[in-house]
């Protein structure tokens, strides 16, 4: 968000995501990947290439 943030305002966006005390929230373990799910949505998005391409 702070990234999107900054881009948006023009800022830097380590400036916004020190403003917002992003470092000072719950922090959480990195779960692992679900290289199944990853796989699928490859997939979708491969076969969807033609549909998402504008002429």
């Amino acid at each position: 968000a702070a990234q999107a943030a900054g881009l948006a305002l023009g800022e830097d966006p380590a400036a916004v995501a020190r403003r917002w005390a992003t470092a000072e929230g719950p922090s959480y373990e990195a779960v692992e990947r679900d290289e199944e799910t990853r796989e699928r949505i490859a997939r979708v998005l491969s076969d969807a290439d033609g549909l998402l391409r504008r002429a």
